[in-house]
This record gives structure tokens, C-alpha cells and sequence, in this order.
């Protein structure tokens, strides 16, 4: 009875793509707040998560349903897929379900990937506030103290990403602050001028 549950899955040989699609899909665009939140409980202080993520959220537990589903389908499919392949070769079909151990972390690492572009972008808009400050600190001739620097810059950094959620313009504002590569003239080392 099962090798007839695996013959007839020859024909959907195409279907753990689509799980592995919809899944980085759901995670870059969907589900990475949840990368975000894993990054602050790491440590990252400066990480901007927003309040619909809060605990007992209707919106996270959707979204964290919905990738841990793909995952799981999409980790299944593959060794159903493997499986029937086994089977193929002569071999037990059993020896195919053993690859649901690589799948699953699998998953989880197509999830982590797909999900830290976010981060990533974060990360760049936040050291172009960081980087203001510290200009901002020269110029008034203060010597900066690093954890100040840091807790205003995450407190700005905030600020401007809600403001920007709020007006529905969070992607865009994040991105154009990401590329920005402003660095203030007087941060830079001109010898011409010495």
C-alpha cells in the first residue's frame, strides 16, 4: 500500500519546489519578524521589531504557522519524492524516508536565509544613524562615549522605522536608508586641506 501511495506521487515530482519557493518567499516578505525577534534574544539591542509582533499576536502566530507548515511540507515532499527514488534504484524505500533528517534542518536553514535580509538591511540603516551621531558628536567637539552613541542611535533608528510602518512606507524607508553611503565630508581625511 505505500509503494502505491509513492508510485502515484511520480507525477508531482515538481511539488517540493513550490513548497521550498513558498517558504523563502513567506520568510523574506512575511514571517521575518521572526528572524528579527531570534536576533534581539541573541543580543542585538538595535533591532527594529514591530509592535504587531508583540506576544500573542494574531498576525505573528499566522505567519509562524504558515512557514513552520511550508517547512514541514516542503521537508516531507522532498523525502517522499527521495523515497520513491530509492525505490527506483531497487533499494527499500525506508532508506528515502531516513532524508527527512536532512530536510527538516534544511528548511530551517532556507528559512534563516531568506529571513535575514531584513536583519541585514536593519543593520546597514542603523549604522547610517550611528554614523550621523558620531559626526554630529565631532562637530561639537565632544568626545563621544560609545554606549550613549549607541543607545541614541538605536533610539532614532526606532523612532524612523515606526514613523515609516505608520505611513506604510516601511520597505521603501528601510531601503534607501540601507543604500545611503552618506558619509559627512568632515569624517573624512582630505590631505589637500592640511
Amino acid at each position: 500500500m505505500f509503494l502505491d501511495v509513492l508510485s502515484r506521487f511520480d507525477c508531482f515530482m515538481w511539488v517540493p519546489v513550490l513548497f521550498w519557493v513558498g517558504l523563502f518567499f513567506v520568510a523574506r516578505f512575511g514571517a521575518f519578524p521572526l528572524e528579527l525577534k531570534r536576533r534581539v534574544r541573541l543580543g542585538e539591542r538595535w533591532v527594529y521589531v514591530s509592535k504587531r509582533w508583540g506576544r500573542g499576536s494574531p498576525v505573528a502566530s499566522f505567519w509562524q504557522f504558515l512557514s513552520v507548515l511550508l517547512g514541514a511540507l516542503a521537508a516531507v515532499s522532498t523525502t517522499l519524492v527521495c523515497s520513491r527514488g530509492v525505490s527506483l534504484l531497487g533499494l527499500d524505500p525506508l532508506f528515502g524516508l531516513a532524508s527527512v533528517v536532512v530536510f527538516v534542518p534544511l528548511a530551517v536553514c532556507v528559512f534563516r536565509f531568506a529571513a535575514s535580509r531584513v536583519f541585514e538591511l536593519e543593520r546597514s540603516a542603523h549604522f547610517l544613524f550611528y554614523r550621523r551621531l558620531v559626526h554630529k558628536s565631532q562637530l561639537e567637539g565632544k568626545l563621544p562615549n560609545e554606549e550613549d552613541l549607541r543607545t541614541r542611535s538605536a533610539w532614532e533608528f526606532h523612532n524612523a522605522l515606526w514613523k515609516a510602518e505608520r505611513r506604510g512606507r516601511f520597505f521603501r524607508y528601510l531601503n534607501a536608508a540601507a543604500r545611503s553611503k552618506k558619509i559627512p565630508k568632515d569624517l573624512l581625511w582630505r590631505p589637500h586641506e592640511d
